[in-house]
C-alpha cells in the first residue's frame, strides 16, 4: 500500500518524458530516457545489475542534467556482520555517501556520512522502534566540519494491512505533518494531509484519491486548501507494452478555474 506522501510526489508530475525500460536476463535492467521540464531537454540511461560477488550495482549518466544526476550506487550483499547492510553511493558534484544500516526485530538503526570530499562532511543518524504496527523514528543531523548538531526531528508511523498514518515534524521541527490513507475497498485508495508551520503559522490541509476506471486506466486526484487541484491519468497496454501518464494542476480559487497551470505528459515503453 502506497503512503499519501508518496501518493502526492509520486503521481502527479508536471514534465515531459519518454523511456524505455528492458529487463534482460541476469537480473539487468537498461532505462533510457529524455525529459523536458520547459526550459531544458536532459537525457539519462541508468543500469541495474549485478556487481559480481559484491551485490547489486546501478549506474546513472545524465546529460545537460545537474551533476548530482550522473551518479553511481552499489548495495553491498554482505558487509561481514549479521543484519548489517551497506551502501555506498557518489554522483559527479562530487559527493560520497557511505550508508550502514542494521535492522533486527522490532528495533533498527541507521547511519550515513556525506562528503563533498573536500571540507564539508555530515552525519545523519536515525534510530527506530517498532510493535504491534506502531513504528517510532528519532532523526538526527551533524554537521561533522564544525562538530554541532544541525538538527532533529521525530515521526511515529501506524501500518495495517488496509490503513497507513504518520506525523512527523521537519526543518529544525518548524513543520508538523500528519496524514491517514486507507485503500477503502478494491479499485479505491484515499488519503488526507494536515501540515503545519510553526514559524508561519500557516496551515494547509490535502485530499487525495485514486481508483480504478478499469484494469488499465487509474486516476488520481488532489485537492488542497491553497486551491490546488491536480489530476493524473496512468493509461496501461499490453501490447505493445506502453505506459501513459498525464497530469494538470488548476486553481480553482483564481480568475480562470478552468485554465491549467501546470501540464506534464509521459510515455513509458518497454518492462515498466
Amino acid at each position: 500500500m502506497q503512503s499519501f506522501s508518496d501518493f502526492i510526489s509520486k503521481n502527479f508530475t508536471f514534465s515531459h518524458s519518454v523511456k524505455t525500460i528492458n529487463k534482460a536476463d541476469g537480473n539487468v535492467k537498461i532505462e533510457n530516457g529524455v525529459e523536458s521540464t520547459g526550459t531544458a531537454l536532459k537525457g539519462w540511461t541508468k543500469a541495474n545489475f549485478p556487481a559480481a560477488d559484491l551485490g547489486k550495482a546501478e549506474v546513472q549518466v545524465c546529460a545537460n542534467g545537474a551533476d548530482k544526476d550522473t551518479k553511481a550506487k552499489l548495495e553491498f550483499s554482505s558487509c561481514g556482520i549479521t543484519g548489517v547492510d551497506l551502501t555506498l553511493s557518489a554522483n559527479a558534484s562530487p559527493n560520497v555517501t557511505v550508508e550502514a544500516a542494521y535492522a533486527q526485530n522490532n528495533f533498527g538503526l541507521k547511519s550515513e556520512i556525506n562528503t563533498d570530499l573536500g571540507a564539508a562532511a555530515s552525519l545523519k543518524q536515525s534510530l527506530w522502534a517498532s510493535h504491534s504496527g506502531v513504528k517510532a523514528t528519532a532523526d538526527l543531523d551533524v554537521c561533522l566540519a564544525a562538530g554541532e548538531l544541525k538538527d532533529y526531528n521525530l515521526k511515529v508511523d501506524y501500518k495495517q494491512k488496509d490503513l497507513q498514518a504518520s506525523m512527523k515534524t521537519s526543518n529544525g521541527r518548524n513543520v508538523l505533518t500528519g496524514w491517514v490513507a486507507q485503500n477503502f475497498c478494491p479499485g479505491f485508495y484515499w488519503g488526507a494531509q494536515v501540515q503545519h508551520n510553526l514559524a508561519k503559522s500557516a496551515t494547509v490541509g490535502a485530499v487525495g484519491a485514486s481508483f480504478k476506471i478499469d484494469d488499465a486506466t487509474v486516476v488520481h486526484k488532489l485537492v488542497n486548501t491553497d486551491g490546488q487541484l491536480q489530476v493524473a491519468v496512468e493509461h496501461r497496454l499490453s501490447n505493445p507494452a506502453v505506459k501513459v501518464n498525464s497530469a494538470c494542476e488548476f486553481d480553482v480559487l483564481g480568475s480562470n478555474c478552468c485554465a491549467a497551470k501546470k501540464y506534464g505528459f509521459g510515455i513509458t515503453f518497454g518492462d515498466f
